[in-house]
Parts: C-alpha cells; sequence; structure tokens
C-alpha cells in the first residue's frame, strides 16, 4: 500500500500470535483508508 507518508506504527502484540497480527493489520489498512490517506483496492486505477 503507498501513501505518500511513512507510516511506523508501534503496538504491543505478543510473539507468534499470527491470527491476531493478521487482525491488525487489517484494522490499520481499514483506519487508514477511512482517514483518505489512501484508496481500496477496488477504487485504484490499474495504471497508476
Amino acid at each position: 500500500m503507498k501513501t505518500g507518508l511513512n507510516i511506523v506504527p508501534a503496538c504491543n502484540i505478543p510473539k507468534n500470535s499470527p491470527m491476531l497480527e493478521a487482525a491488525t493489520e487489517k484494522k490499520l489498512m481499514w483506519k487508514l483508508v477511512s482517514l483518505g490517506y489512501t484508496k481500496p483496492k477496488s477504487e485504484r486505477s490499474s495504471f497508476s
């Protein structure tokens, strides 16, 4: 995902928790889209 900004998330996720990590990444992506930092894949042009 390209936002044009450097984004450095920090959180305390326990080691060996891939499901929790995946859910956190999904929530972060949703939040970036809702704040207008990027567009969902369905709205992006295939030529960008």
